[in-house]
């Protein structure tokens, strides 16, 4: 019946909107990963190129720092939709609920 069904459709956007949530999070999680090797990829080369001249060296760090950027643009733009996924599904989830009132106030 249609309560029934309001309710298999509430469970299956309550599921959704947890996988977009753990997407979310596993995007914030990758974001400062590539942050963080970024970082030690930034080190390394000012390490490695210790005795090479200071121009070589801000070269390095800029093309680190641009890659680092990339990373993290990359990475925010990912948690971004996956946020804008959880918030719809939290609409959607209100509109379930709301339904599923009506229908059991119907009853």
């Amino acid at each position: 019946d249609a309560e029934e069904a309001a309710v298999m459709r509430e469970g299956a956007l309550v599921r959704e909107r947890e996988e977009a949530v753990r997407g979310a999070e596993e995007a914030r999680q990758e974001c400062a990963r590539a942050l963080a090797e970024a970082v030690r990829d930034a080190e390394e080369a000012a390490v490695t190129r210790e005795g090479a001249l200071a121009r070589e060296r801000a070269e390095a760090v800029r093309s680190a720092e641009a890659d680092a950027s990339e990373a993290v643009a990359h990475a925010q733009a990912a948690t971004v939709a996956a946020l804008s996924r959880v918030n719809a599904l939290t609409s959607q989830l209100g509109e379930v609920g709301a339904a599923t009132v009506a229908a059991v106030s119907r009853a």
